[in-house]
């Protein structure tokens, strides 16, 4: 009988259910994903509202148990659906950071910028910068391929010659500050710009706030595809002369070379045994590295080196797929 009487709501709900199925199994499940259940939860929320108050009724009889649902449910989503909406009555933040860089930042001046799926590169016409781009991409292609020293030099060049720097924070910059365990040079990079020990200062950032009078909506730890594609964070910064950029990178792969806890200590250990065909030590170095990091793809590979130089083609293979199985292919980044 209740489920004859609730037939509608289980029609309903079969649809979330069946709609789950084919976007919960996704590896990356971004909010906006979830636009086509909107309309079956307003419908689901209103048949929880009324038959609430029903409920209610058979042990409250004042008539304001009809402004429950009202004070629960409708007044905090009008009040948050207004404040959304509202972004959209001011002028959008990169148009406000692409006035500002026009009117403060010098012409021919090195700006490092982003593309990826919320860019900045147009906010810095080629016509009047000197742009280069940050590629950020390319710790995930590097990810386990590459030596961490090598990750740090690979943007060094990049910030030592940039005098300016324009990012969206929800492009990259939120991504690898929430995973330092996956991407800690990425993260480390990021988190040393945000605090203003890598040698920039922010000196400018725009971002759109919802708002409901004078109340507003918290967006630090809102997943970054809400923010992203109408109120984004950009931000600004400035390289700051009475900091040498470059004297603390290298400090800091000097740190990663010498770490015990970092595979690059005895990769290069490794190598330098490989190059003076110590098999034995560059075979227990590469392994060492792989006990420190054990999904560090390119210790398998310079072990498979190992096996190729003795001639033993089936242990290379290996070796080989043991790599690949970790990190996939490798890409034409790395």
């Amino acid at each position: 009988a209740f489920l004859k009487r609730n037939k509608p709501a289980w029609l309903l709900l079969s649809w979330i259910l069946a709609y789950f199925l084919l976007v919960g199994g996704l590896h990356t499940k971004p909010i906006r994903y979830a636009t086509p259940l909107l309309p079956t939860l307003v419908v689901l929320g209103s048949w929880a509202c009324l038959t609430s108050v029903r409920l209610l009724k058979r042990y409250v009889s004042s008539p304001f148990v009809y402004a429950l649902p009202i004070v629960l449910v409708l007044l905090p989503t009008l009040a948050r659906g207004t404040a959304m909406v509202s972004i959209y009555g001011q002028e959008d933040s990169r148009i406000q950071a692409a006035r500002w860089i026009q009117n403060h930042v010098p012409e021919n001046s090195e700006v490092l910028g982003e593309h990826g799926g919320f860019p900045t590169a147009w906010m810095v016409p080629k016509d009047r910068y000197r742009f280069e781009d940050t590629d950020a991409s390319y710790f995930i292609a590097s990810k386990d391929w590459m030596l961490l020293r090598s990750q740090i030099g690979f943007l060094k060049k990049k910030l030592v010659a940039a005098d300016w720097m324009v990012l969206i924070e929800e492009n990259r910059m939120r991504q690898y500050l929430a995973v330092p365990d996956q991407y800690p040079i990425a993260q480390t990079l990021f988190q040393r710009l945000s605090t203003g020990d890598l040698g920039y200062d922010l000196v400018a950032q725009f971002k759109s706030t919802p708002e409901f009078w004078s109340w507003q909506i918290d967006e630090t730890q809102t997943e970054p595809t809400v923010t992203a594609f109408d109120h984004p964070r950009v931000l600004i910064y400035r390289k700051n002369p009475n900091q040498i950029t470059e004297s603390q990178l290298d400090q800091w792969i000097a740190r990663i070379e010498t770490s015990e806890n970092l595979p690059d200590r005895y990769i290069l250990k490794g190598v330098t045994a490989f190059q003076q065909q110590h098999w034995q030590d560059a075979r227990q170095a590469f392994q060492k590295a792989l006990e420190v990091r054990p999904e560090f793809a390119l210790a398998h590979i310079l072990i498979g080196e190992i096996d190729r130089a003795h001639g033993d083609q089936a242990a290379t293979q290996q070796a080989w797929e043991k790599a690949t199985e970790i990190r996939g292919s490798i890409t034409r980044h790395t």
